[in-house]
């Protein structure tokens, strides 16, 4: 079923979560609740359902909390739960339903997203048995692999309560982190079809390019908050990504063809010393970022020093060293 969410008030949506806000609910608690496969009101009737005593982990998912690497913005969600208080989990849906069936309960099925999660799992088994690789080596209980998963804000709920804790009932590794993006949003909405306000990204690269599609991509990604699909800015990291073209085609062009390295290195003169500083302290930045999955910030260390330090300071002071010939050795 689908509906209003009875705390934002968001309309068209699901019947366990809300996009908008976060909420979690039982589908009787929809506003204006339809059914989407017939197009009616559902109708309240008794039946038998599995649970999981989600409220049984709460100290585990605090102490998972506590000790791994989690975003602020998720954190804070997390901490809402909690003190509304963790309530038992419907791990059952009746049928007509998709999935897997559950043994000796004719007529009810798994709910999805118990087992979908589960189908990392089965994906890395069967790597494991191509590759002969021990399972439990990465995923055993005490295993010291890392586990790192990248999903969208709307499937929160899943991953950080509901599947640490059937982890943890389970025997198995929980996630070292649980990295969340936002939805990408157009004109201030969300992307989506029923909107009519979806990017084809293919069209973007074929009047783009890869190369700047692929930045920009990166570049947008904030933590944890809804990416704004913005195409000046597409067009921005367009310019980018030819700059460094034209740049490397300049270094190619100004470079004799039986150039060799000297064996010892010229005496660095001051611009030198300074672009080598800044490329250390980009490198840095970069390596910084990426540890800590901060994507747009490794975008941004990048796009700082080759366009602003390096096309726009080095290379033009590099320019007019490679008239002199006496510091063009230098500058090569």
């Amino acid at each position: 079923v689908r509906g209003t969410c009875q705390r934002c008030g968001t309309a068209d949506q699901y019947g366990d979560s809300c996009e908008n806000c976060g909420a979690t609910y039982s589908p009787a608690e929809l506003k204006d609740a339809i059914s989407t496969v017939t197009g009616t009101r559902p109708v309240l009737r008794d039946s038998e359902h599995l649970f999981f005593k989600l409220g049984d982990y709460e100290q585990d998912l605090k102490h998972w909390l506590a000790t791994h690497g989690l975003q602020p913005a998720v954190r804070a969600k997390l901490d809402e739960w909690f003190k509304v208080g963790l309530t038992d989990w419907d791990i059952s849906r009746d049928a007509p339903y998709f999935g897997f069936e559950i043994p000796d309960a004719p007529g009810k099925f798994f709910y999805v997203w118990l087992d979908a999660p589960i189908g990392y799992m089965g994906s890395f088994r069967n790597l494991c048995a191509k590759k002969g690789l021990d399972f439990n080596e990465f995923w055993g209980k005490n295993s010291t692999a890392e586990l790192y998963h990248f999903i969208g804000k709307d499937i929160v709920y899943f991953h950080v309560l509901f599947w640490p804790a059937t982890l943890k009932f389970s025997g198995y590794k929980v996630p070292d982190s649980v990295n969340v993006h936002g939805f990408i949003t157009v004109g201030g909405e969300k992307m989506s079809k029923t909107s009519g306000n979806v990017v084809n990204p293919l069209e973007k690269m074929d009047e783009y390019g890869t190369d700047a599609f692929r930045f920009f991509l990166i570049s947008i990604m904030p933590d944890g908050k809804d990416i704004i699909y913005d195409e000046a800015r597409l067009k921005g990291y367009q310019a980018f990504c030819n700059k460094i073209w034209n740049t490397a085609r300049f270094i190619m062009m100004n470079t004799p063809e039986d150039y060799e390295l000297p064996k010892t290195a010229p005496k660095l003169s001051a611009i030198d010393e300074y672009v080598l500083r800044e490329l250390n302290s980009a490198i840095d930045k970069c390596n910084t970022a990426l540890a800590g999955f901060h994507f747009s910030d490794y975008a941004l260390a990048i796009y700082d020093f080759l366009w602003k330090t390096f096309c726009d300071q080095y290379l033009e002071m590099s320019k007019v060293a490679m008239k002199d010939e006496t510091m063009k050795p230098g500058a090569l």
